[in-house]
């Protein structure tokens, strides 16, 4: 008797909790920016950095910034709310435009972006401007959720969100100096030019996109193009017009 009344009442109690768990989460949603974490991984980052300097022709730059909303899907569009911070250096209509501005979670979504179209201007030749996005609360959205805490100490954001933009060219860590001698920006868009290289093979880790190999072909061949503009009496000068442009010591064949 006892082990029926004990079968009894474990069923009770699961019966219970899975009642439990078929209740759904009923408090307020939050919206909030989800590169604040990474799944499996944990990491988060609230910041992006657009470089225009390994690329030529491109004047502008597309950045989608994922959006989400927690809890359940809704049958329709429902609006969040966008703040540019005062502590931001980029100027609306000259450093960006909003790609669009209704910044709404489509109805039977739960993921939207944030569009940004970031320009490229003379003055991101010398400094780099900032654009600090902070999502707020409206009458469809909270943004309850706190700080991540990341295992290098640091903390991301889910509701604030950093967009920095720069037109300052910065060596490349495939750039190998016995080859391609002391780097300058001029001699580095002048060997794209020159060689038709694709400057994005300079991007990412050192020699990820181009072999050490071919960096030495440069090297050669670009050497090569100065010594031709010499003896034609078009010297070519770094930009202070005082010293001669020169590629590295193995270069020099």
């Amino acid at each position: 008797m006892k082990k029926i009344q004990l079968c009894a009442l474990m069923l009770v109690m699961l019966a219970s909790c899975k009642k439990k768990e078929l209740q759904y989460y009923s408090g307020p949603q939050n919206i909030y920016f989800s590169t604040g974490i990474v799944p499996i991984t944990g990491w988060g980052t609230d910041s992006l950095s657009v470089s225009f300097t390994l690329t030529n022709n491109l004047q502008d730059s597309l950045v989608k910034i994922p959006v989400r909303a927690s809890g359940d899907v809704s049958n329709v569009d429902r609006s969040y709310t966008v703040k540019v911070a005062a502590e931001s250096t980029a100027k609306e209509g000259v450093h960006y435009d909003f790609y669009r501005e209704d910044f709404k979670i489509p109805a039977g979504k739960l993921v939207d972006s944030l569009q940004v179209v970031m320009h490229r201007t003379p003055d991101l030749k010398t400094k780099a401007v900032s654009l600090v996005f902070q999502l707020a609360p409206n009458q469809n959205f909270v943004t309850g959720l706190q700080d991540l805490k990341l295992s290098n100490g640091k903390t991301s954001s889910f509701s604030q969100f950093r967009l920095f933009s720069t037109d300052i060219l910065q060596e490349p860590l495939s750039w190998y100096p016995f080859y391609l001698g002391t780097f300058s920006a001029k001699k580095f868009y002048l060997m794209i030019k020159v060689l038709q290289i694709n400057p994005m093979e300079f991007s990412g880790p050192a020699f990820s996109n181009v072999d050490f190999q071919v960096v030495q072909n440069y090297g050669i061949a670009m050497q090569r193009y100065l010594n031709a503009q010499r003896l034609a009496g078009n010297t070519v000068y770094e930009a202070n017009e005082k010293d001669e442009m020169v590629m590295g010591v193995g270069a020099q064949k």
